[in-house]
């Protein structure tokens, strides 16, 4: 008899563990890979959605060396919201630097706060490109060699980028609710009320 009062509870924690578990599994957010002339992949980076009070960390690809080319150009582009054009989620900028013989490449990511537009920063160009995100990796390798593409030739680096993955899976954009833990704590703390009052001694 009392291994059957035991049971119930138990089987109760159990569940709200296995519930709390899977709320906080971490939320895959934007991926980028950067692929050079010869179809090596130099990059590929995946974020997680973070808490709604801490900025994704960016991705940045390190400086990676190019031919020494005229095409070579600063490039940025802006991917917002699916249903709000207005809504910056997330930028990515080329940086050129130029050298006697080669020039040096850097691509840097940077992705919105959970709920929140990404702010652009000072210097970013108005009239940069604006892409929807769709959940989809999507090759913006134009958008960022603009001069290759333009010449029909192909650019030294191709890049991927892939924002709001949670989306693509199961056609939502909702990271975890921090209230989960604590709804966690309060029914292992009721559960375990309940075994004490069943263990507690009545009254003869």
């Amino acid at each position: 008899m009392r291994a059957s009062r035991t049971v119930g509870p138990l089987a109760l924690l159990a569940a709200l563990a296995a519930a709390g578990s899977a709320a906080a599994d971490p939320i895959l957010s934007d991926r980028v890979i950067i692929t050079d002339d010869a179809g090596k992949v130099i990059l590929d980076v995946t974020r997680n959605e973070g808490p709604e009070d801490l900025p994704e960390p960016g991705i940045s690809s390190g400086p990676l060396k190019a031919p020494h080319s005229p095409r070579n150009v600063e490039a940025n582009f802006v991917l917002t919201d699916k249903d709000d054009p207005d809504f910056n989620s997330d930028w990515m900028r080329l940086r050129v630097v130029g050298r006697r013989d080669f020039d040096i490449l850097l691509f840097v990511f940077m992705s919105n706060r959970y709920g929140r537009p990404l702010h652009l920063p000072g210097d970013f160009p108005a009239d940069s490109p604006r892409l929807a995100e769709t959940g989809e990796l999507r090759d913006v390798t134009a958008l960022l060699f603009p001069r290759w593409a333009a010449a029909g030739k192909a650019a030294p680096f191709t890049v991927q980028v892939q924002s709001d993955l949670d989306a693509a899976k199961d056609g939502s954009d909702h990271a975890p609710e921090p209230a989960s833990l604590t709804l966690l704590a309060l029914g292992a703390a009721a559960v375990g009320a309940h075994a004490w009052r069943r263990r507690r001694p009545g009254p003869r």
